[in-house]
């Protein structure tokens, strides 16, 4: 804890001089309507402290690429579930960059393939699908964004629990406040309203540092997850753990 909230301190110092792009594309699980922009190539490293064993089964490495301004690709791992991650997500409406805008609307979609080498997930639970639609409202010119976003995710229940259901069908709800220019406070919950859930709703508190082409978060969180597919069925604990993830972002 104390190496990465030094290295976060030691960041923000040399780079004051520089301002963010300003793109966030994700609070922390939740996805914002904000795109990385045309021919920017982001990557991705996130971290959840879930297990003092074996840290690397929490790890996350994505890489994300804007094809168009309004339309970004994306590809990554998780090592905890050993779980193939892609999406697409197109953002038409834009209030924080459209003055005459009312509201930002994504639509995404994407799924995954979970690698299992010891043959413990049936087949049919190795791929998986999942779709959503993003709306965003700015406010204060833009220091300020609320967010909901429904969610369906199919095969959830890829743990072999006893259950009726195979997908499970929610909503994400998210906060963001800068209180200064590159730091804003966070906040979100996933809560499933049908199909396979455990006993909790997923949730997420923390802080964001928008540096010049980099994003440190640092948050507490219920969830070792990082698909929909995962953080949409709940957890079975509220224990809060901490959690970490940093962006690097690339001109094309």
């Amino acid at each position: 804890m104390r190496k990465i909230l030094s290295s976060m301190i030691i960041f923000s110092a040399l780079s004051t001089a520089a301002y963010s792009r300003g793109a966030v594309p994700y609070i922390f699980h939740l996805p914002t309507a904000e795109t990385y922009g045309k021919r920017i190539l982001l990557f991705d490293v996130g971290h959840r402290y879930f297990d003092p064993v074996k840290h690397y089964t929490n790890v996350n490495i994505s890489a994300g690429y804007g094809i168009i301004d309004s339309l970004d690709i994306d590809i990554g791992f998780s090592f905890k579930n050993n779980d193939l991650v892609y999406s697409l997500k197109y953002t038409p409406l834009r209030d924080d960059t459209d003055q005459n805008g009312a509201l930002s609307v994504s639509i995404m979609a994407g799924g995954g393939y979970k690698v299992d080498t010891e043959k413990l997930i049936p087949d049919s639970d190795q791929p998986s699908f999942f779709t959503g639609l993003i709306m965003q409202r700015h406010f204060f010119k833009n220091r300020m964004s609320i967010g909901l976003v429904p969610l369906f995710a199919w095969n959830t229940n890829f743990y072999e629990i006893e259950s009726s259901y195979d997908f499970s069908l929610g909503l994400g709800s998210f906060v963001e406040v800068y209180f200064v220019d590159r730091f804003s406070v966070c906040a979100e919950v996933a809560m499933n309203f049908y199909g396979f859930a455990f006993k909790y709703m997923n949730y997420n508190v923390g802080f964001k540092y928008a540096g010049y082409r980099h994003t440190f978060s640092l948050w507490i969180s219920n969830s070792s997850g990082y698909s929909p597919v995962e953080y949409l069925a709940g957890s079975t604990t509220l224990e809060p753990r901490v959690s970490f993830a940093a962006t690097r972002e690339f001109d094309l």
